[in-house]
């Protein structure tokens, strides 16, 4: 029989796997339409991939997690600073997904992979 704490730290991994799975989704959005949007609407859903990401590192994570937190925070600023330079945002982006994918398969919560 599992007990409580076991069942909120599961819990608390499952929210966080969710949360980054969508930041992933977002970020292969964007990738996928970054020929048939303006500039301002790149950089606009590169803000909210970037807002989100600061959302889940000021959250609650366990302290086992907080690693996955570090990897986040490095794409989230990697992200930011390609827009403000003006940079290659695609190679960003691409290195982002494949650090997200580790992070997701870190956490080893089941994950669709599409």
């Amino acid at each position: 029989m599992i007990n409580f704490k076991e069942f909120i730290l599961n819990e608390n991994t499952v929210y966080l796997t969710g949360r980054i799975g969508d930041i992933l989704n977002a970020i292969q959005d964007l990738i996928d339409n970054l020929d048939n949007i303006g500039s301002r609407d790149i950089n606009r859903a590169a803000d909210n991939i970037v807002k989100e990401i600061r959302r889940i590192i000021r959250s609650k994570v366990p302290n086992d997690q907080v690693k996955h937190l570090e990897t986040l925070q490095k794409c989230g600023y990697n992200i930011k600073k390609s827009v403000e330079v003006e940079n290659k945002l695609e190679n960003v982006l691409q290195s982002c997904v494949s650090e997200i994918e580790k992070i997701l398969s870190n956490l080893e919560v089941p994950v669709n992979k599409i």
